[in-house]
């Protein structure tokens, strides 16, 4: 098979893993994505059962008044970007052949916003996410995404959401020699293991 041949098979290959639809996720995969709304929701239930709808409406004034904190929305960011990296994933088709989307391990802040840990199924690689970091920005309502390969286990990629910086620890560059930022990376190329695409190392 030739070059040209071998790059048009890749070619019908991407277009039809991109056609497919996200895989429909199992049941506990659900519970697990919405604890915390769960578990606000029953907490919610608990005390109109409890104590009456009085207790609600002052459950929701409180809430209310956490959300003027800063603190607190920061803490309500960990709760909603991992939802908002799920549906970029679904909407770009970042997923393997069967439809699999990569799975939020962890989300956790950081002084430039949050940080999420994703595990890749077979069939996808942090080069799947460097390519597209202005739509994974666009995506999770934030201003930039960085995309960082772990050094060991390529499976594991993070998601830097950078909400606030610029973050000081980080010197801004370019992301390669003579490639323009969020430029796509051609099928093959490799993320930069440990350090973030788009940033020198810390």
């Amino acid at each position: 098979m030739s070059a040209r041949d071998r790059a048009a098979a890749r070619l019908m290959e991407e277009m039809l893993v991109r056609g497919r639809p996200a895989a429909r996720p199992y049941p506990w995969t659900v519970v697990w994505r919405w604890r915390y709304e769960l578990a606000a929701a029953g907490l919610a239930g608990g005390l109109w059962y409890a104590a009456g709808g009085w207790a609600v409406a002052v459950l929701a004034v409180a809430a209310a008044g956490l959300a003027t904190v800063p603190a607190a929305r920061e803490w309500a960011w960990v709760v909603v970007t991992p939802h908002r990296v799920r549906a970029a994933c679904a909407e770009l088709r970042i997923q393997n052949h069967r439809g699999r989307l990569p799975a939020v391990v962890r989300t956790s802040r950081a002084p430039y916003g949050e940080r999420v840990l994703l595990w890749c199924p077979a069939g996808t690689a942090p080069e799947d996410f460097a390519a597209v970091r202005p739509l994974l920005a666009s995506a999770c309502w934030a201003g930039d995404v960085r995309v960082v390969a772990d050094a060991r286990r390529r499976q594991f990629v993070t998601l830097e959401v950078v909400r606030r910086g610029p973050d000081p620890s980080v010197v801004r560059m370019e992301p390669d020699a003579g490639r323009e930022a969020g430029a796509r990376r051609e099928p093959g190329e490799r993320v930069p293991t440990g350090v973030a695409y788009g940033s020198r190392p810390r």
